[in-house]
């Protein structure tokens, strides 16, 4: 039967390109000891040269393998940046041209029973061959061996491919055409779900190819809420594979979105998959992890994989949560030359191939982004999406009335702060004298750029903002949803963002820590689901222009505030219902309080209440001291070689994140390889630690010269 044997231990780097490094014999004694996933080049978070990690590099493995007679060796590379070349045992198997999908290369020919030698050259030059490069692109794109690598044996006679779909939620049918290799013979494919079964068939193929339906099963429907997965295996007299799957309808429609024939108002945010210092180079828990803030930690319903296929593990949670994922080819404005097109085609057919089972994905983006319109080349990604996979295609543009060549107009819709209403109405952007399937899948981001430790009133209208943008779009019917830009902030070419690299469009930063921004989501949940209580204010009398706290956004899921000011009666405040009518839960606006000026400032209290019951408090003092450091694990699953993740940060008396705190922490980690420097500032009065766990014990400490030690304990 296939096994997956994962490779990414023990390999050797070396950040030049050796001749003949490729052989056998070669000497790689001077090449470091790596894992993978792997960056070319660790970089500073701020102020580095955006080509650092422009170079051609060696990895090389030696690894035994047992090769058998009548086996099959295809050896998968996830994810390269940008242009790769594979050598086994000194001979050339294959290239590949893109960074954000499989390099997949059968080398059962060029193995041999014992030692081998595996080696790639990495070429993390932005070539203008490959997508998106031959313009500027608004992010980096690093370098390294960055994903998994596996091998994966299976008979000759293997099973090639399992896509699998349904036609009628209703009738909850399924469609599972197989693909296989060799002779043909019977094939067998059963639905499962914990140890139950729920439908199996056989059939026996024809000329490779096989079909099997089932219909009116007794299964879950698979929603954002519920999003329930079964296993449909399919198994063959030498292989078996399985995928993971999910019963669900998707449409766009004139009049909105509709997931399982109910209409949702879709409300997103893009993610780029890059972190601090390695880049793309974060193993599985940092994909899971961004999946989970997306979904817990900002609320939103949809996410776009800005501007390239995500990880698959990245996917996979989005799967196993409920996340709806809009997946789009690589790049960003520029359209290359004939075989760039031809680049982007294959690209196209790679990305959908991978991810054509995964139910979470509901949109293919066949457009690349920002572009011109190319008629004849946006009629063939379109041609091609729809002869692979029965999704809707979108593709995403700036230009007002550009060709509509998809199955859904989106639209990257920037509009300045000083303009009303802050989303356009759709007809004015697509030219058109009808509705037409309609996302908006940019906002803000460059409009209104937001540091975590701005001034509280920059940070203030930049979550307004965000706001205004949602009630705007939960009011037109023909808007499907609207996807801001972004949810972390990243870094970025010289052409973009501050002169530092990075880009501040996120509503959180680049360490995956919330801004005022990012409540606006979170508090649009269920109260059901958790109670939302975020006053966005540090409570300083100074800080804003002028002076006081007014106006204070209070961004939460309750009925009612009551703010209890040290001397003064209570106040009642409810949610600004009349100036976000349509958003679920519209935050509440304290615009007048006790008069203040010239008296001693005072400590405050805000109380939430549901139907009259006290759900949440938030006190703030007026005279806020450093307390302590804290330390939150926010890894769920610890693993050996991959990443857990500790938050950081700087709390006052009442708790509260103390923002303006920018002292100096000092990391020590035992037992895992810390990702960053060790002694780092906080920022915004928080930071985030990744490491890679090496031992099964882990300690990390970190401490600073007014705060006392803290350490945490994790044992996998």
């Amino acid at each position: 039967m296939r096994q997956i044997i994962n490779f990414n231990l023990d390999w050797k780097y070396s950040n030049q390109n050796h001749q003949n490094f490729q052989n056998p014999t070669f000497d790689d004694s001077c090449f470091d000891d790596v894992y993978l996933p792997h960056t070319n080049k660790e970089l500073p978070l701020h102020y580095f040269s955006d080509t650092e990690f422009c170079f051609i590099s060696n990895y090389r493995k030696k690894v035994v393998i047992k090769k058998e007679v009548g086996k099959t060796y295809h050896l998968v590379f996830e994810g390269i940046s940008n242009y790769a070349e594979l050598y086994v045992n000194g001979k050339f198997v294959n290239s590949h041209k893109c960074a954000y999908t499989n390099f997949e290369c059968d080398i059962t020919a060029f193995i041999v029973d014992g030692k081998n030698v595996i080696a790639v050259l990495v070429d993390s030059n932005e070539r203008p061959d490959v997508p998106p490069f031959g313009g500027v692109v608004d992010y980096l794109c690093y370098g390294g061996i960055y994903r998994d690598v596996n091998l994966i044996v299976t008979s000759n006679d293997y099973i090639k491919d399992v896509y699998a779909f349904s036609t009628d939620v209703v009738d909850k049918d399924l469609h599972v055409e197989i693909s296989l290799t060799g002779r043909d013979q019977e094939v067998e494919v059963k639905i499962e779900k914990d140890g139950r079964t729920y439908g199996k068939q056989k059939a026996i193929s024809n000329n490779g190819k096989a079909k099997i339906v089932f219909s009116e099963l007794h299964v879950e429907l698979w929603d954002v809420d519920n999003p329930t997965l079964y296993d449909i295996i399919v198994r063959t007299n030498g292989d078996q594979k399985s995928i993971k799957y999910g019963f669900r309808s998707a449409k766009f429609t004139n009049d909105g979105f509709y997931l399982n024939g109910k209409r949702l108002q879709l409300m997103g945010l893009n993610r780029h998959q890059s972190f601090p210092y390695v880049g793309y180079a974060m193993p599985r828990n940092a994909q899971y992890e961004d999946a989970d803030i997306l979904k817990y930690e900002l609320g939103v319903n949809i996410v776009r994989s800005s501007h390239y296929p995500p990880s698959k593990h990245f996917i996979d949670r989005c799967d196993e949560i409920g996340l709806l994922v809009f997946e789009e080819i690589p790049g960003w404005n520029h359209i290359g030359d004939e075989a760039w097109k031809d680049q982007s085609l294959k690209n196209v057919h790679d990305m959908i191939m991978r991810d054509r089972n995964h139910p979470s994905v509901i949109l293919w983006g066949v457009r690349i982004n920002e572009s011109d319109d190319d008629h004849d080349f946006y009629t063939k990604t379109n041609a091609l999406a729809r002869s692979l996979d029965y999704r809707q295609t979108a593709g995403v543009r700036w230009k007002p009335h550009s060709e509509f060549l998809e199955d859904v107009f989106a639209i990257n819709d920037f509009v300045p702060l000083y303009e009303e209403p802050p989303l356009r109405e759709p007809r004015m952007e697509t030219g058109l004298d009808h509705d037409v399937p309609y996302l908006v899948t940019e906002y803000m981001g460059h409009m209104f750029p937001t540091k975590i430790n701005d001034q509280e009133a920059r940070l203030v209208r930049h979550a307004e903002r965000h706001a205004q943008i949602q009630n705007f779009a939960h009011s037109i019917k023909n808007i499907s949803g609207a996807i801001g830009w972004c949810a972390f902030d990243y870094n970025t070419h010289r052409h973009f963002g501050t002169n530092d690299k990075i880009c501040y469009h996120g509503v959180m930063d680049i360490f995956r820590n919330p801004k005022y921004a990012s409540y606006v989501y979170l508090s649009q949940k269920n109260p059901q689901e958790g109670v939302v209580f975020e006053p966005a204010t540090i409570w300083a009398f100074g800080e804003k222009d002028i002076g006081g706290v007014l106006p204070l956004f209070v961004y939460t899921n309750v009925d009612k505030l009551t703010m209890v000011f040290e001397g003064r009666d209570p106040i009642d405040y409810y949610p600004d219902k009349a100036n976000y009518p349509y958003l679920p839960h519209p935050p509440i606006i304290i615009k007048e309080m006790p008069e203040v000026w010239g008296s001693t400032w005072k400590d405050v209290v805000f109380y939430g209440y549901i139907n009259n019951k006290l759900v949440a408090t938030r006190a703030y003092s007026s005279n806020p001291i450093p307390s302590r450091l804290s330390l939150q694990i926010k890894t769920k699953q610890p693993r050996l070689f991959d990443s857990i993740r500790i938050k950081v940060s700087a709390l006052d008396e009442r708790d509260n994140v103390m923002k303006f705190y920018s002292e100096p922490i000092k990391i020590n980690v035992n037992g895992a390889r810390l990702v960053g420097p060790s002694t780092v500032s906080l920022s915004g009065g928080m930071y985030s630690i990744w490491v890679i766990a090496e031992q099964k014990h882990i300690s990390v400490s970190v401490e600073s010269e007014r705060l006392s030690l803290q350490t945490v304990e994790i044992d996998l």
